[in-house]
């Protein structure tokens, strides 16, 4: 799932990219800014961490290096078919490739836990011209990664709550993370904006100053979960911080994660304590005949289960129809292309009315997919054909709901059957 560097992507505040090293930061400013940080957060730094201020080019460079070493072929693969499975990505793609060209013209800074060093990219200028307002929130935002590092242990927090090693888990843990540190960092920012601090942009930056567009590839998917992370992880930090306070956020990270997208999305379920239900589905190999292999089993989630829905349906109809997610499995074949795939999806929902208003939405989304439009009378109600694929619907019971697709009609449907 990506590098477990932990990036921040100032979709706002924009700096240039005509960088130079600058290792020369003055450490009193910098120890101004963390001792403000440590009394916002709470939180005391235990270590001193390394600091690097790089251009660009070298920031680049050491962030790709890392990221490629640690997103396997496995991972790349498993994120390649769930988003094709779901019409989020086109045939063909090189994920990290097309991930990594957006990110490094994107990134501000990071911070690595195998290092604990704070990266930050700095202009070009003398040694003690000080950090502009968009380097210093990138500081303030990297540097609560250190801090949490040091009390949570990152790496050990991620590896060990997500050991399905689902994006759904993974998102709901790296919204933790990013949330709280684009907490402080707002709050950072808000400070700045009243004491009237003269490096606080008026104006929103010229079309010039803006990075290139990410490329025309990159599935959208992609940017939505980046968003996910640090606006509605900011969200749910907020929530959080507001019903139990810093204490309430520290015992997420050491005794109670998040464990799903729908808990971030909606902080009160997390509150209450509700997690996914448990949704199992038998290996179908056998009924899918051979020259088939399994190459996804796991949870999907309500983060992707909306950008699925939304390939076809516009907000508010797709929120609708996803908020009663009670829980997912997804198993996916392919054969000897990644792009020849069979796949079952069973759902579980909180409610047999939830169950109900996902199966009408459903059976909408797949008119649009098909047909182009909400088809009022069906030759099959549970089945959509083209010349090449077969998507198959059922409600299975008053709480779960199951989807099907393969190349041809009898292959989707036998994968409905309850006890298939």
């Amino acid at each position: 799932m990506l590098s477990r560097s932990y990036v921040i992507v100032l979709l706002l505040l924009i700096v240039s990219s005509a960088f130079a090293q600058d290792n020369s930061v003055p450490q009193t400013a910098l120890k101004t800014i963390e001792t403000v940080v440590m009394e916002m957060r709470q939180l005391d730094l235990l270590r001193d961490p390394a600091r690097s201020f790089l251009s660009r080019e070298a920031a680049t460079e050491a962030y790709v290096r890392e990221a490629l070493a640690e997103w396997s072929a496995d991972d790349a693969a498993r994120s390649y078919l769930l988003y094709r499975a779901l019409d989020l990505a086109e045939p063909g793609l090189n994920l990290p490739a097309l991930y990594l060209d957006f990110l490094t013209n994107w990134i501000s800074g990071y911070y690595d836990p195998d290092d604990e060093t704070i990266y930050v990219i700095t202009p070009a200028g003398p040694p003690d011209a000080g950090l502009s307002f968009g380097q210093e929130v990138t500081y303030v935002h990297e540097f609560v990664h250190a801090l949490q590092d040091q009390h949570f242990n990152l790496d050990e927090f991620m590896a060990s709550n997500n050991s399905e090693n689902s994006l759904d888990g993974w998102l709901a843990l790296s919204a933790l993370v990013e949330g709280d540190a684009s907490l402080i960092q707002m709050e950072y920012m808000f400070q700045l904006f009243e004491d009237g601090d003269e490096r606080v942009p008026r104006e929103p930056p010229s079309a010039d100053d803006l990075p290139p567009e990410p490329p025309e590839e990159l599935p959208r998917v992609i940017l939505g979960e980046i968003d996910f992370l640090y606006w509605e992880g900011r969200e749910f930090a907020q929530e959080l911080f507001a019903e139990r306070g810093w204490a309430g956020i520290n015992r997420a990270f050491r005794e109670a994660p998040p464990t799903t997208t729908e808990q971030i999305m909606h902080p009160q379920r997390y509150l209450k304590g509700e997690g996914a239900k448990e949704v199992s589905i038998p290996d179908h190999s056998s009924l899918i005949g051979e020259g088939w292999r399994l190459g996804y089993d796991g949870p999907v989630g309500e983060f992707i289960l909306l950008a699925h829905l939304e390939t076809q349906l516009r907000p508010p109809h797709s929120e609708r129809y996803a908020a009663g997610w009670g829980g997912d499995r997804l198993l996916i074949y392919t054969a000897a292309s990644e792009d020849d795939m069979i796949w079952v999806w069973a759902q579980a929902w909180d409610r047999a009315n939830d169950a109900k208003e996902f199966a009408e939405g459903y059976t909408y989304f797949l008119d649009k997919r098909y047909f182009g439009r909400y088809q009022r009378e069906r030759v099959d109600e549970q089945c959509w054909v083209n010349s090449d694929t077969t998507h198959c619907f059922a409600r299975i019971s008053e709480t779960e709901t199951r989807i099907s697709m393969a190349a041809d009609k009898t292959t989707a449907l036998a994968l409905l059957a309850p006890g298939a």
